[in-house]
């Protein structure tokens, strides 16, 4: 797995418990779909996958969040600029080795969890 998470910060906001902290990402990245990351066992009080995620970077990467079937199996997908032209969108990184912009991007990720 390339990437990781670590919890900052914890909100109960009455239905919903929002996650927030930041992800790592390091090694090769999986393609097509997007690594997995697994939210277990990093303190969250939630027992079911998020139903909401959004990841942003500062070094102008595309971060996607993708939920899964349980807390074990979300992806997140990274796009970046693969210079196909002013109109083209970012595509996603190949099956290799992540960019440097990635592996050194500061990232935050924030993740809503309806309370059981």
């Amino acid at each position: 797995m390339s990437a990781a998470f670590t919890l900052t910060f914890q909100n109960d906001m009455g239905r919903l418990r929002a996650a927030y902290g930041t992800l790592v990402f390091s090694g090769n990245y999986t393609g097509t779909g997007g690594d997995t990351l697994d939210l277990t066992n990093k303190g969250i009080l939630a027992s079911k996958p998020p139903v909401y995620g959004e990841i942003e970077g500062q070094a102008g990467f595309k971060y996607e969040w993708s939920p899964g079937t349980t807390l074990a199996n979300g992806k997140v997908k990274v796009r970046i600029n693969d210079a196909g032209g002013a109109n083209a969108p970012m595509a996603e990184h190949s099956a290799a080795a992540l960019v440097a912009g990635v592996t050194g991007d500061t990232i935050s990720a924030r993740f809503v969890f309806a309370k059981e």
